[in-house]
């Protein structure tokens, strides 16, 4: 009985051991995804600001000995930020009990980021034409409010605490099946915003090229021609496959938002830790152990990533009835409007045609 008691209390502690293992794996990868993502948006961010008011060599793509003084400021801050985003999931999970996603709605603050990014891909240079401070000012604000509209308004957060692949233990069903709900029948205004919606999915194609180019040319540089045509092509492809399967096959959808966030997080976690290397010695970052730790990185947080997405179909079609309600609505207002302007005009040309006719007839009379 002595032996069983700790055979037990054994099972007991390696249980609890394999638990607290188990949530600190989840924690330290789920902050370096954060991390990550706020480091690449911030840094692209920088790289803008300081190009647009004329310090070219303060810029962060720039490797310089000047490097680990730039980029110091924004790894610590990318730091900070990401534990206090960590630290909103964690109590707000506590007092509401579902995963708020924080981490989006900073990712849209730094969203004009995004306009600049793909500035510098079709940019023959490799960067964008130096704008004035007013112009980078207002691309920015434009593009915050833009995009938090757009994120509050028709999208949700993707990012959740909850492995997609794993069983809900209230449902006994997977979370994959969970999310992706078909909707027959659609309207083609439904398709349609589906069809807008996939379009910025390549995104995360042209973050992957944007890397792959730093890497290859150690520093930034447009876009080949191929990679355009890719981008062109595959935008196109995306437009298509979200008109048809977001609504028939969401298994088929889901399953691609698994492969391009894996793709973009890896990419970004890859850059990120270049970014690292640089920063204790820039002139080996691309040294075989780097760029092996950080294919092994990359890989490892875009598979986390992958994994710990939720896309609920029933949401984005309940998102597209509230626009087709709102586009109805704009349409009933503007018809409205288009046929007062026209009885208008016809109360105009019935009383132009009366006084014409009056002057006529007084004419006559003389």
């Amino acid at each position: 009985m002595h032996q069983f008691g700790e055979g037990n209390e054994r099972v007991s502690i390696f249980s609890t051991l394999q638990a607290v293992a188990s949530v600190g794996i989840y924690h330290s990868l789920d902050f370096f995804r954060i991390y990550t993502t706020l480091h690449f948006l911030t840094d692209r961010y920088a790289d803008q600001a300081f190009n647009e008011i004329g310090r070219y060599r303060e810029r962060p793509t720039v490797d310089a000995d000047h490097y680990p003084r730039i980029c110091a400021p924004i790894m610590l801050s990318s730091a900070v930020v990401a534990v206090i985003l960590k630290s909103i999931n964690v109590f707000y999970e506590k007092k509401y009990d579902t995963y708020l996603a924080a981490q989006d709605y900073a990712y849209a603050l730094f969203s004009s980021s995004i306009l600049f990014f793909v500035g510098d891909l079709f940019s023959s240079t490799g960067h964008m034409p130096v704008l004035s401070a007013f112009q980078f000012g207002m691309i920015s604000l434009v593009g915050v409010l833009a995009m938090m509209a757009i994120f509050l308004k028709l999208t949700t957060p993707i990012s959740t605490d909850k492995m997609i692949l794993s069983e809900n233990p209230q449902t006994q069903e997977l979370y994959f099946h969970e999310y992706a709900k078909a909707f027959v029948n659609p309207s083609k205004t439904e398709r349609f915003l589906n069809a807008v919606g996939s379009v910025g999915h390549i995104a995360s194609l042209s973050t992957f090229f944007w890397v792959l180019n730093h890497e290859v040319h150690n520093g930034a540089s447009p876009l080949a021609a191929w990679q355009k045509v890719t981008l062109g092509v595959g935008a196109c492809g995306l437009a298509l496959f979200g008109w048809r399967t977001i609504t028939d096959h969401p298994k088929y959808y889901l399953a691609f938002l698994m492969a391009v966030t894996f793709l973009n997080s890896s990419a970004i976690a890859y850059a990120s830790v270049s970014t690292l290397a640089c920063y204790a010695n820039c002139q080996n970052h691309n040294a075989d152990f780097v760029v092996g730790l950080g294919a092994f990185v990359g890989m490892l947080t875009g598979l986390f990533s992958a994994v710990h997405i939720q896309y609920r179909t029933e949401n984005t079609h309940a998102s597209n009835q509230d626009v087709e309600a709102m586009l109805e609505k704009i349409s009933d207002k503007a018809s409205a409007l288009f046929n007062r302007c026209k009885q208008c005009c016809k109360k105009q040309a019935v009383v132009e045609a009366l006084q014409e006719d009056e002057l006529l007839e007084v004419r006559a009379l003389h």
